[in-house]
């Protein structure tokens, strides 16, 4: 889930030959991450401002300020959108200039006219990095003086508007209208089955047997600290204490291989033009990152976990479940007291979605808005939907004591 030196840098340049890289470094480091493999995938690139990126937070609250009617009010949120959306440029292209290969490196550097003093591969990365942020944050100035300037409402939600139609569109979304209009017949029968699937995962969950099981435990288990220790946490160190210990669970009589219920280290083999990703699990890793959730006006940290597979192992003749790599998910939203409230679970094809919350936040929930709705079992729930949420039970947490999750993984299944 991370010596600087003097540039002689023509930020707009007049390329060579070569191809259709784009005319400013800020834009070319995206376009140079994308063919050489190492791209950002959590950070969405804008059309013409290769000087900003965007994650889904950042999209929304992009959107919560062309929405604003008041001026100055418009002008102050979309000024500090535009600036986070620049540090996240900033961050992004400097993991990509990182894992850029020696070959893509230079690329670059002869593409923008960058000279640089010393020829070993640290330094020119530094040097590449200094040019793009001096080059992002004046473009970013400049964005920002065109807001300010904006004499009216309708001009600065003008301007912010161009920005929002020109950001990527999101790995999962693309193709999204044409796979709807394309499975509209099959919706009757695919949610009938996702139905199914889900009633079959909650009696799966209710009678699987744990009594052989893989234990997979943090390397270094500590106690979750009091309140005072939590409140001045950094990421990394709260992602330590919330670590799941996954139980495993085998079966012997299995008719596959035991250690496509083993979870591993990912590595990849091949070619960067046919890449094959495999599972080592002789070696036990569990993935983990931080996002960010924004519920209303408030922004809180998740921690999501993510443990490999080999396989999903083939558990019945045609089972379409069945193939190579498999993974399971496990998210955990942090409140604002840093405490774990909603903990989800969901595999890596995003099948099988499941969602607890602490006991303390469904306390909080009827303290609210009363007992639940007749036909729900939680206050959190809503009182209709078409669609809910797997949601099978509430995790014992009083939110006095905060304490790692523990989660148990059928053999075979991965639920």
């Amino acid at each position: 889930m991370k010596t600087i030196i003097d540039l002689v840098v023509s930020l707009v340049v007049l390329l060579p030959a070569v191809g259709c890289a784009p005319l400013r470094l800020t834009e070319g480091v995206g376009h140079a991450a994308s063919q050489y493999g190492v791209r950002d995938a959590a950070a969405l690139t804008v059309a013409h401002r290769g000087h900003l990126r965007f994650d889904t937070a950042l999209c929304s609250d992009l959107e919560d300020s062309i929405a604003v009617t008041d001026l100055e009010e418009v002008k102050k949120q979309g000024a500090d959108v535009l600036a986070r959306a620049n540090a996240l440029a900033i961050a992004s292209a400097s993991g990509e200039i990182d894992r850029m290969s020696d070959h893509g490196l230079t690329s670059l550097i002869r593409t923008y006219g960058l000279t640089a003093a010393g020829t070993d591969a640290a330094t020119r990365r530094k040097a590449v990095q200094r040019a793009f942020d001096e080059a992002a944050r004046t473009a970013a100035e400049r964005d920002l003086a065109a807001l300010s300037a904006a004499k009216d409402v309708r001009e600065a939600r003008r301007f912010l508007s161009r920005i929002r139609r020109g950001i990527e569109v999101a790995a999962g979304d693309r193709g999204k209208a044409a796979r709807i209009l394309l499975g509209a017949p099959l919706f009757i029968p695919a949610s009938i089955g996702a139905e199914i699937a889900e009633r079959e995962a909650m009696q799966r969950q209710v009678v699987a047997d744990f009594k052989h099981v893989v234990e997979y435990r943090p390397a270094h288990m500590e106690d979750v600290p009091d309140a005072a220790a939590l409140a001045e946490a950094d990421p990394t160190r709260l992602a330590r204490w919330y670590a799941p210990v996954f139980f495993q669970q085998t079966d012997s009589g299995a008719g596959y291989p035991s250690t496509e219920d083993r979870i591993g280290r990912i590595y990849l083999t091949g070619t960067p033009e046919q890449i094959r990703v495999n599972v080592d699990n002789s070696d036990s890793v569990v993935y983990w990152t931080r996002l960010e959730a924004k519920i209303g006006d408030g922004r809180y940290d998740q921690l999501v976990y993510v443990a490999w597979y080999p396989s999903r192992p083939a558990l019945s003749p045609n089972d379409p479940e069945a193939g190579r790599i498999d993974g399971v998910v496990v998210r955990i939203t942090l409140d604002r007291h840093k405490r774990p409230s909603i903990y989800e679970f969901v595999r890596s094809c995003g099948c099988y979605h499941t969602l607890w919350v602490s006991e303390f936040v469904e306390a909080a929930a009827r303290t609210q808005y009363g007992r639940p709705a007749k036909d729900k079992r939680f206050a959190v729930q809503r009182p209709s939907a078409d669609k809910e949420l797997f949601f099978p039970d509430l995790v014992r947490d009083d939110g006095a004591h905060p304490r790692r999750p523990v989660a148990f993984v059928s053999a075979g299944h991965h639920l």
